[in-house]
């Protein structure tokens, strides 16, 4: 399986195997987790989110995420009242 991936998914696979092996290692032996293993493993996930989202939406202004996230319908309100 790992022969026809690239360094970086290979990277993440090790990662995830590391976090499933401190959460095992927590639960059942008690070991204690520190804040630079928990600022590595944040690191990781928000890497890895970066990696995997689309072009368009890291170059994507904030206006144009936030309509598209609220739906472009054309309800634009001003003055607490409703555009007709």
């Amino acid at each position: 399986l790992f022969r026809y991936a690239d360094s970086i998914i290979k990277l993440y696979a090790v990662c995830a195997a590391m976090a499933f092996t401190t959460t095992i290692s927590v639960l059942f032996f008690g070991f204690e987790v520190r804040f630079n293993m928990l600022a590595g493993y944040i690191v990781c996930a928000t890497s890895m989110c970066l990696y995997y989202v689309p072009a368009e939406i890291l170059l994507a202004t904030d206006s144009e995420l936030m309509s598209a996230a609220w739906g472009s319908s054309g309800h634009k309100q001003s003055g607490g009242k409703k555009a007709e």
